[in-house]
């Protein structure tokens, strides 16, 4: 198993796809889980693929529609067979799409600072994972 980005950031209110690379003989059972087990199935929430690019090899991919900071979190991709069980984990994170509006709402712990002369960058996170920035130039 191949996972491309194992840390992916979203804006809340977008789109988000992840993907896993899989290889696998004979022929596995792929699925995804949240977090410590729930099972992740398609519907207006997610939308899963698993795309074969051989009789091998294939692709796995799930989509968060409408990203909230309730999908902040760890997603793992599962291929499963007879022969075994492998897993790839993604870890998700938020990024408030307003960074005036998420001050009001957002308990932040600082997570990184450059200073540059008189221009600064400041990045920092809520406890549920939600990222923001806040940049002068």
């Amino acid at each position: 198993m191949h996972v491309p980005n194992q840390l992916i950031w979203s804006t809340v209110g977008s789109n988000l796809t992840m993907e896993c690379f899989i290889e696998a003989s004979p022929r596995s059972m792929n699925f995804w889980v949240k977090g410590a087990g729930e099972l992740i199935l398609s519907g207006s929430k997610y939308t899963l693929s698993d795309v074969r690019d051989s009789i091998f090899a294939g692709r796995m991919a799930l989509t968060i529609h409408s990203f909230q900071k309730s999908d902040v979190g760890t997603y793992r991709c599962v291929a499963k067979n007879s022969l075994g069980e492998v897993e790839g984990r993604i870890q998700v994170y938020g990024k408030a799409p307003d960074n005036r509006r998420s001050l009001a709402y957002l308990t932040r712990r600082l997570l990184v600072t450059r200073l540059h002369g008189r221009s600064f960058h400041v990045s920092w996170a809520s406890q549920n994972g939600l990222m923001t920035n806040l940049t002068r130039k």
